[in-house]
């Protein structure tokens, strides 16, 4: 499982645009909780420790929060039985009339 801290809004915010390594940006997401969360390789790999406390930060399990572009998983239509078939009605044999000599 990813590991991450759980950071406060202002912090998130002080880490918004921030480098951890060159060219590599923090990016602080929502856990399922809505708490502000980075990962451990950010804290890890960060070049500049006094952006925020790194040594504060305690690590958790992330459980992540599904996005919001994601469809819900599509039902499937209720599936019809076909329509029973009635029993075929065998008529009695029609009698002739007589015929007229």
């Amino acid at each position: 499982m990813r590991q991450v801290a759980i950071i406060t809004k202002e912090e998130k915010d002080k880490l918004i645009g921030q480098q951890f390594m060159t060219d590599v940006y923090f990016n602080p997401i929502q856990d399922l909780d809505d708490n502000w969360v980075i990962s451990s390789e950010e804290i890890d790999q960060s070049e500049d420790k006094e952006i925020i406390s790194f040594k504060d930060l305690r690590l958790n399990t992330h459980r992540e929060k599904k996005a919001l572009t994601e469809e819900p998983p599509k039902e499937e239509p209720p599936k019809e039985e076909p329509p029973k078939e009635e029993p075929i009605k065998e008529e009695p044999p029609k009698e002739e009339p007589p015929k007229k000599k």
